[in-house]
């Protein structure tokens, strides 16, 4: 693992008895410190994801206090360590939703989120299809229209656009498997009953988990610009389940999705900026601090990019 590092920096969050221990791996190095009690967090994530359904509701949402105390609680001593550049988090079970972009160390920078390491490194091994297909999807009863898809469309004349009718269930699977990258704008139904019946909502109804193990291939990256599309559930030891989980073990290599609320007019704006840094050449993580970075001081456009995370690579 450390060698697979290397100049990258990987962040492994541990929970042990309670007490949550950050491990930092950089440039051949491996340094541990304590963060203090995990219950501390998630005391935090309420008041979090209610700052940012504020902003994305139009009102003022002050974060900066907020997201130092998220800092300390989440990384400790441990942020001192971080070098320049990306990083990647591997947080607990628990911590996954977290909206890592408040924390001051990481606002300024592109960092992603995985599951494990274990399963960053399968991520960076998923060898990218040829032909590259895009798949644009706009689902149903958006508030903004799913505004971002149509703009998307006009700029990405090569890709496969189901909108309207023509988002159905079985139209979608069909035209997501095995692609290169796959948009979908659409209203998301996490369950936490049950998470395997979360879902994404299309024209004829529910995309499930289910739904996606039936990918004969699993698209290589997505972006899912709904609220909370990327809210996990933890289940057992360590395990998560969700939509987003579904696709990383059917063989995803990069997601971006949102762990909080979002304004639909705001996420239109910033998907379309979103895209134009992929089509650079930037990476998930890269592409969304542009984001962050474009949204600047308007409380509506800056609290929606937080809600959003890159997972993966």
């Amino acid at each position: 693992m450390v060698a697979a590092v290397g100049d990258r920096c990987l962040v492994e969050l541990v929970d042990v008895d309670g007490v949550l221990h950050v491990v930092v791996v950089h440039a051949g190095r491996v340094r541990r410190r304590v963060a203090g009690p995990a219950a501390a967090v998630t005391d935090l994530l309420g008041p979090a994801a209610m700052l940012l359904r504020r902003a994305a509701r139009g009102r003022p949402a002050a974060t900066t206090e907020l997201g130092t105390r998220l800092e300390q609680a989440v990384l400790g001593d441990a942020a001192r360590l971080l070098p320049d550049g990306s990083v990647v988090l591997a947080p607990t079970a628990r911590l996954h939703g977290v909206p890592w972009a408040l924390l001051p160390s990481l606002a300024a920078r592109p960092f992603s989120v995985v599951p494990s390491a274990a399963q960053w490194l399968r991520a960076r091994a998923v060898e990218r299809p040829d032909p590259r297909r895009t798949l644009l999807v706009c689902g149903p009863a958006l508030e903004s229209g799913g505004a971002e898809v149509p703009v998307l469309a006009g700029r990405l004349p090569a890709a496969t656009l189901l909108d309207g009718p023509a988002a159905e269930v079985e139209a979608v699977l069909e035209a997501i498997d095995g692609a290169d990258l796959a948009h979908l704008a659409a209203h998301g139904r996490f369950r936490a009953d049950s998470p395997l019946f979360s879902a994404l909502e299309l024209a004829d109804g529910s995309l499930t988990v289910h739904d996606l193990e039936r990918l004969r291939a699993a698209p290589y990256r997505v972006v899912l610009s709904a609220c909370e599309s990327g809210v996990l559930a933890p289940v057992g030891a360590d395990e998560l389940l969700g939509l987003a989980a579904a696709l990383f073990s059917l063989g995803t290599a990069g997601l971006v999705c949102s762990v909080a609320e979002v304004n639909d007019a705001a996420t239109a704006e910033l998907m379309v900026g979103l895209h134009d840094a992929l089509a650079a050449g930037a990476d998930p993580a890269a592409a969304l601090l542009r984001v962050r970075q474009a949204a600047g001081a308007d409380p509506v456009l800056a609290g929606t990019a937080a809600a959003f995370v890159a997972l993966g690579v």
